[in-house]
């Protein structure tokens, strides 16, 4: 099969126990920025060019 699967990826959904705490940690440890964070979720953005999100929940 010479074709791929998968042409890219919209979003990874990664589940912790503090959505705010991880997103620092993620931000400091990996350098992706914060795209929203609210009580039971962070949304973050690999990079300004790329559409993919990391969904810390």
């Amino acid at each position: 099969m010479n074709t791929p699967l998968f042409k890219g990826m919209e979003g990874v959904f990664i589940p912790v126990k503090d959505p705010e705490l991880s997103a620092k940690w993620y931000e400091e440890i990996l350098g992706i920025k914060p795209f929203y964070i609210e009580e039971e979720a962070a949304v973050m953005k690999i990079g300004e060019r790329s559409q993919t999100v990391v969904c810390l929940v």
